[in-house]
């Protein structure tokens, strides 16, 4: 039985967040395609990028020394109400899976987004959906939206329901 790992490579580089990995399939695509697929925010599934103390920690007979941002940690702003979340907050280690999958987000959905210009702060915005942009069911940087107010970003947090939308309206 041959290794399912042999073919596995590993790139470690200097993110816009801090040290991040990429993993990708030597027999389905080169180095320099993974690297161009990072850096275009491309979805592949022969390609992983994360943080990469996230990385080495999957590879750890112990726990890893891992502390929570401050927003998820209990009575922080995750579990205020929508209107006690403070207006600025930064992405630490991506986009919250959910935020991944074109079927989890809605039209008139409130959401935490990344601006392009914003993506070296990683600074959130936050707005409802009015269009969906990502045309595939998933994407590693996030889904692509149109806010109501024309902004255009990448899904970090889905925060929640518009009024709206609880009330059964579109």
């Amino acid at each position: 039985m041959s290794n399912p790992l042999e073919n596995v490579a590993r790139i470690d580089y200097d993110g816009f967040d801090g040290a991040r990995t990429i993993v990708f399939n030597r027999n389905r695509i080169t180095e320099a395609e993974a690297i161009r697929m990072v850096n275009a925010g491309e979805y592949c599934p022969y390609l992983l990028d994360i943080p990469t103390k996230q990385f080495e920690g999957l590879f750890q007979d112990k726990d890893v020394n891992w502390t929570p941002p401050e927003w998820m940690k209990e009575g922080s702003a995750a579990s205020r109400s929508q209107e006690d979340i403070p207006a600025v907050r930064f992405v630490e280690g991506g986009p919250e899976p959910r935020a991944t999958h074109r079927n989890c987000i809605k039209r008139g959905l409130t959401v935490d987004i990344v601006l392009k210009a914003d993506q070296p702060t990683g600074k959130l915005t936050r707005g409802v959906v009015k269009d969906i942009l990502t045309n595939t069911h998933e994407h590693h940087r996030g889904i692509k939206v149109r806010l109501s107010d024309g902004q255009v970003g990448r899904v970090q947090y889905i925060i929640g329901e518009t009024s709206q939308e609880k009330e059964g309206g579109k």
